[in-house]
């Protein structure tokens, strides 16, 4: 690793063959991508997202600086998150109350992310150089952090599938998440390399990571679509991450670790 910098590039993809397009040239040219996924996009837009490519930056910094710049990016990281506690903490029931309206307002929310990706896109303004550490904890400087969103009631899933076959799984799990009374708040997609642990996660694949914030009243169903998005992985010889599991029954994990 030459530096603790990398270069950002956010690409915007229109659909599913966009975004795996986008993702093949990425996976040549970067050293690391995730994906911002539009899990509300139907029709000819499901697979609507940003690409977040990053590859490492050469720079003359000792040492000492590259200590200094580390030491300072954990501290502003900690810094946040102890600020998104505390916001959260404080306005999280009115966060929980606004997402009663959950799919207007995360389809609006959607729509003009999108469309602000596609004008830095188009001025030339997508790119830029920052510590390691933003593009690897993106979520925890997001006020409030990304996994408080889910509320009480709610959970992460993160599944994989393998390359082969890609596009339909992507288009099939996120038709699922919109068949659920409470579609994912947020979705991110993340390229992965196999290894060979008896329980690994790591698949030669794709992942998708589904935050659900779930109303009382709406709990079964929620659940239902779940269990549909662990029955297509199983189906697709992916696999759930189990360092975030809430949701894997006993009879779902040995379908899914057999």
């Amino acid at each position: 690793i030459p530096s603790p910098f990398v270069e950002i590039n956010r690409i915007p993809a229109a659909d599913v063959d966009a975004l795996l397009e986008t993702m093949a040239r990425v996976e040549e040219s970067h050293d690391a991508a995730v994906v911002w996924v539009d899990a509300y996009a139907r029709g000819r837009k499901i697979g609507r997202s940003v690409v977040h490519g990053a590859k490492w930056v050469d720079r003359d910094d000792t040492e000492a600086e590259r200590r200094k710049y580390l030491e300072a990016g954990y501290d502003r990281l900690d810094r946040h998150r102890r600020l998104g506690l505390a916001l959260h903490e404080k306005f999280g029931p009115v966060l929980s109350l606004m997402l009663q309206a959950q799919r207007p307002m995360m389809h609006i929310f959607n729509r003009l992310y999108y469309a602000m990706s596609q004008l830095t896109w188009r001025t030339g303004r997508s790119s830029n150089t920052e510590l390691f550490l933003r593009f690897s904890f993106e979520a925890s400087f997001t006020v409030p952090p990304a996994h408080l969103v889910c509320g009480p009631h709610g959970y992460t899933v993160q599944l994989t599938f393998p390359k082969t076959g890609a596009r339909e799984a992507i288009v099939e799990l996120l038709e699922i998440c919109q068949s659920s009374p409470c579609p994912p708040v947020t979705t991110i997609l993340r390229a992965h390399k196999r290894d060979e642990g008896l329980l690994s996660f790591s698949e030669d694949g794709y992942s998708l990571n589904f935050e659900f914030h779930p109303k009382k009243r709406q709990e079964a169903g929620s659940r239902a679509a779940v269990d549909r998005l662990i029955d297509a992985t199983v189906r697709r010889g992916g696999k759930i991450h189990l360092a975030k599991d809430q949701v894997l029954t006993p009879e779902q994990f040995h379908r899914v670790y057999p």
